[in-house]
């Protein structure tokens, strides 16, 4: 296997089996991007000027915030989109400069651990035969006075996960196991995400056993990789920050009509198709209504014609097109769970002792009534119907003259 692996081509993998194909196999890049990534970038540029002689000094505030908008200005063009239409990318850069104050207010002065890379890059294997090759960028490696080493990893995402979420995460889980093969005094690891958005800290940490369960979860996704063919669209609310949609099946109508002038709108073939498709689609279900109110009288009438035809001792009810028929029918019935709990208990028991009750399910009544008339005869027929109650019903049917 001579692909190198990484945590965002995992993560598209599993988030969407086209897309790592157009991306990593077809190799259909993208120049365009969601704003969040754009801000999330101008971010990290941010953080790793602050960190990058920060032993001599650490620029102020300003300088950051001015160093993040000219890296914004520079690099902002009509390839950057936002998905959200009540936003704007002015929004977008005060979130990240609000990012930028907050953590420079939490952490200056900058003192808390000794910074040792910074957007290091490792490439490791995940076996001993160097089969699966990964590729890790981590965004800041410090060292604590305690000795402990720290994985610090900046999310400018709105989204806030909780504790339990950050300690399920693998991606900082595979950075440790890439910073345990590169230096071997390597103990005690702290993974800390920074979620500058929210000016929040989540902290975790992985034992042996964990990590060796993230690498043998990660290493059994690549295989599921690696042995896929058929990489299907897999739709989910991340589609609309997709950069690949006027390709994909499942977004490329959506994306050639979004935005066309109303007329030009209304009269694209797809939409035709569709709002014909949705007038029938509706007066289906107006007739289905009117269908379910039109039984329900049938259902009046019928209880009506039973006691007329009770009445008047008759089984037989002339009409001017057209006869009522008046039938009783007599059926064996299973007890119900709701109306004798006991016996269908009962009646289920026997019927697992006889190996038969996979043959109705949870003794379903319409399989049970088929079994007992087809395939069940003989004794244990007469056996299963000790468990049955006799039911006597009154049947309508409309006869045409």
């Amino acid at each position: 296997m001579s692909t190198t692996y990484s945590y965002s081509r995992l993560e598209t993998f599993k988030q969407c089996p086209l897309k790592y194909k157009l991306n990593y196999i077809d190799g259909i890049k993208r120049k365009t991007k969601p704003i969040e990534a754009f801000m999330g970038s101008r971010f990290h540029e941010a953080m790793e000027l602050l960190y990058k002689d920060i032993r001599f000094k650490a620029p102020s505030v300003n300088e950051l915030i001015e160093h993040y908008n000219s890296q914004w200005d520079e690099k902002y063009s009509e390839n950057v989109f936002i998905v959200k239409k009540d936003r704007t990318a002015d929004d977008y850069r005060k979130i990240g400069i609000e990012a930028i104050s907050s953590y420079y207010k939490r952490y200056h002065p900058f003192n808390q651990s000794r910074v040792l890379g910074i957007e290091r890059v490792f490439t490791f294997s995940l076996d001993s035969e160097d089969k699966y090759r990964f590729k890790a960028i981590i965004d800041r490696i410090s060292q604590a006075q305690d000795s402990s080493y720290e994985i610090h990893d900046y999310k400018t995402s709105s989204s806030l996960p909780d504790q339990q979420q950050v300690d399920r995460d693998i991606q900082l889980a595979l950075y440790q196991i890439a910073l345990e093969k590169m230096w071997q005094d390597v103990k005690r690891v702290r993974l800390i995400w920074h979620f500058v958005a929210h000016d929040k800290e989540l902290i975790s940490a992985r034992t042996k056993d964990e990590l060796g369960a993230v690498k043998n979860e990660t290493i059994k996704l690549i295989n599921e990789i690696e042995a896929t063919r058929g990489f299907p669209a897999k739709e989910s609310f991340l589609c609309k920050w997709c950069s690949y949609q006027e390709i994909c099946p499942k977004r490329k109508h959506l994306f050639s009509v979004e935005g066309l002038p109303e007329n030009e709108y209304k009269n694209d073939e797809g939409v035709v198709l569709v709002s014909k498709y949705a007038v029938f689609e509706s007066e289906k279900e107006r007739l289905k209504k009117e269908i379910d109110d039109i039984e329900r009288e049938q259902d009046k009438i019928k209880e009506a014609a039973i006691e007329f035809a009770e009445r008047e001792g008759i089984s037989l009810i002339d009409g001017p097109t057209a006869r009522l028929k008046i039938e009783e029918r007599q059926e064996l019935k299973p007890p119900s769970k709701t109306e004798n709990s006991q016996k269908w208990d009962d009646l289920r028991t026997f019927l697992i002792q006889e190996g038969k009750y996979e043959e109705v399910s949870t003794v379903n009544y319409n399989m049970f009534k088929f079994a007992l008339s087809k395939s069940w005869q003989g004794e244990f027929a007469q056996r299963v119907k000790i468990f049955l109650t006799e039911n006597v019903t009154k049947v309508v049917k409309l006869i045409k003259k």
